[in-house]
């Protein structure tokens, strides 16, 4: 039953209506059992792979930096929470039209995590 109502929430976060928040947690929640709960990776990698043009998958020490540089005030905890994984989608968004200002072309949000990741390195090595 478990694995089931896991299944449902993954699909309502894929292609259900309501807020993407809302629908973040239901998918947290199905993963989480006991006092067991999901990293910001698990949560994030399936929704990633399937609809990388919509969902990123958050590595927290990468999206902590980009957000000191975009938005200071946004705070990545521990655990993944809906609120915050919607401004962090807003952010790679951000990111993603502004490469595609400078006549960059991303293919999806991969690709602009790649960009924060490899850029964000260089950044801290000067």
């Amino acid at each position: 039953a478990d694995q089931a109502i896991a299944v449902r929430r993954l699909y309502d976060l894929l292609y259900g209506d309501g807020s993407l928040t809302s629908r973040f947690n239901h998918w947290v929640a199905a993963l989480s059992f006991g006092d067991f709960k999901p990293s910001w990776a698990l949560a994030t990698a399936i929704p990633a792979l399937v609809r990388p043009d919509q969902f990123l998958a958050v590595k927290p020490t990468t999206v902590r930096r980009q957000a000191k540089w975009m938005a200071p005030n946004l705070k990545v905890g521990r655990d993944p929470i809906g609120r915050t994984y919607r401004e962090l989608i807003t952010m790679a968004f951000a990111v993603k039209t502004s490469l595609e200002l400078e006549e960059q072309h991303p293919r999806d949000l991969v690709d602009v995590a790649d960009f924060m990741s490899v850029t964000l390195k260089r950044s801290t090595k000067k």
